[in-house]
């Protein structure tokens, strides 16, 4: 049976237990498991910075051909998540995009949101 997590997340929580902050863990993590395929948003760029967290979680996408990347927006900043969907989706094939609403205090049907998404195909 394949195994595909596709509700991962790339870096660390303070506040949570994890086995890694990078790609090492992740790694050992598809190795542990046996996962197929890992589908991973970046800690970073939900909570800091959408620019650095995507760079890097990029970086670890390109290393290990199982895991692949949502790029993460923040809908406070549209013009900057609409060129990062962009960049991210079309020319280093991340397969989504990843909103937290929480994070943003922009709900998910807020027009900025719809904006960001509607560049999305």
């Amino acid at each position: 049976m394949k195994i595909i997590d596709i509700h991962a997340h790339y870096g660390s929580i303070p506040w949570t237990p994890n086995r890694g902050t990078g790609l090492k863990g992740m790694i050992e993590m598809l190795d542990e498991f046996h996962y197929e395929r890992c589908i991973a948003s970046s800690i970073e760029a939900i909570a800091y910075d959408i620019h650095n967290g995507n760079r890097e979680l990029m970086e670890a996408v390109k290393a290990d051909p199982r895991l692949r990347g949502y790029v993460t927006i923040n809908a406070n900043y549209v013009e900057e998540s609409v060129a990062i969907v962009e960049e991210y989706v079309v020319k280093h094939g991340f397969v989504g995009v990843k909103i937290h609403p929480d994070n943003s205090h922009q709900p998910v049907d807020s027009p900025n949101t719809l904006e960001i998404l509607a560049t999305v195909d």
